[in-house]
């Protein structure tokens, strides 16, 4: 298991030491097609490599969310039993995703995949103030917009919908729509620019940034990233760590029985 993938700490110091990747290609390529047999070997291979391995593995697959899945994506959907899907809060990316659900629950039926949705995570969620509130018993660390909190309660009537039409595709069966949006979705504020953009051009975790402006004693530190220089207030990047932290815990909380 240790032939193919890439240590990132050996490129990017920032990062953990046990974080490893294995890239499927950054250019634009024709994907050869895959019958479900040689899907099911590869699959199967690369689990018996990570089983077999002394080490213990996390293994996480970023798809490109295909409506109509790519051979790739299938052994992504193959090789994990659970999904985690990001949506933008609108109901333009619901749109979309509904059809991939669909999709999804179709290869479901057929025997090609056994994943589930474990939850949605609504991104880029405006915020009113930073006030924890809580939203039919699920904690949230801010307030968001009153418009962001009539789209989000739109859109999760119609996600509830969607796994009463499609038994068996979220992990969580839902027994009321209380509960559903309780445990699988989670809800992600709108990040500070001036952490989010030196966090991806840096490379620098927000965790990282976190602790660095806590080791400096400072109130605020400078993000130096080319000919952009970002202030960034300590208060800014916590704000940010909470909406993670509120992910983290939910991921440690989640029974997947």
């Amino acid at each position: 298991v240790m032939e193919h993938p890439v240590k990132l700490k050996d490129h990017n110091p920032a990062l953990p030491e046990n974080l490893y990747l294995i890239s499927s290609g950054a250019y634009p390529r024709q994907e050869p097609d895959m019958s479900d047999e040689v899907r099911t070997s590869v699959v199967a291979r690369i689990r018996k490599s990570l089983d077999e391995s002394p080490t213990t593995w996390k293994l996480f697959c970023d798809t490109d969310g295909d409506r109509r899945p790519s051979p790739y994506t299938l052994l992504a959907y193959g090789l994990c039993d659970q999904a985690i899907v990001p949506l933008h809060l609108n109901k333009g990316d619901l749109d979309r995703t509904e059809t991939m659900l669909g999709v999804m629950n179709e290869y479901r039926q057929r025997g090609v995949i056994q994943t589930q949705v474990l939850f949605i995570v609504w991104n880029f969620v405006k915020v009113q103030k930073d006030e924890p509130m809580d939203y039919r018993g699920m904690p949230i660390p801010f307030t968001p917009t009153k418009v962001c909190m009539d789209i989000l309660e739109s859109c999760n009537a119609r996600l509830y919908r969607n796994a009463q039409e499609l038994p068996g595709l979220f992990v969580h069966t839902p027994a009321s729509q209380v509960d559903f949006i309780k445990c699988s979705t989670a809800v992600l504020r709108v990040l500070a620019d001036n952490v989010l953009k030196p966090s991806e051009e840096l490379g620098l975790p927000v965790a990282e940034m976190e602790a660095r402006i806590s080791e400096s004693g400072k109130k605020t530190m400078k993000f130096q990233s080319g000919d952009i220089a970002y202030d960034t207030k300590g208060e800014t990047i916590s704000n940010v760590m909470d909406g993670l932290k509120q992910l983290e815990e939910k991921f440690e909380a989640m029974s997947l029985s």
